[in-house]
């Protein structure tokens, strides 16, 4: 499921009650972060959870970068 802004936060708490093997993607500009390559997006999948964030794609509604943070803490609840 793509998330919008609308839908984050119920996103991110759907993410963090969901149980199961954590899988998470992430796109990229590149490879090299200490030189301009940054986050697109970036898709999680915990059981049958499915979500995508995007941050910067060229085409469609982007996420504030402020919100990265957030998708990592979030994430975070799953590596215990």
């Amino acid at each position: 499921m793509l998330v919008g802004e609308e839908d984050f936060d119920a996103a991110l708490i759907t993410l963090g009650e969901a149980q199961g093997p954590c899988v998470v993607d992430t796109e990229t500009t590149g490879l090299r972060p200490f030189h301009g390559d940054r986050i697109c997006g970036i898709g999680v999948r915990i059981g049958d959870v499915r979500r995508y964030f995007p941050f910067r794609h060229g085409e469609g509604p982007n996420l504030p970068e402020s919100f990265i943070p957030a998708v990592w803490d979030t994430l975070k609840l799953h590596t215990r």
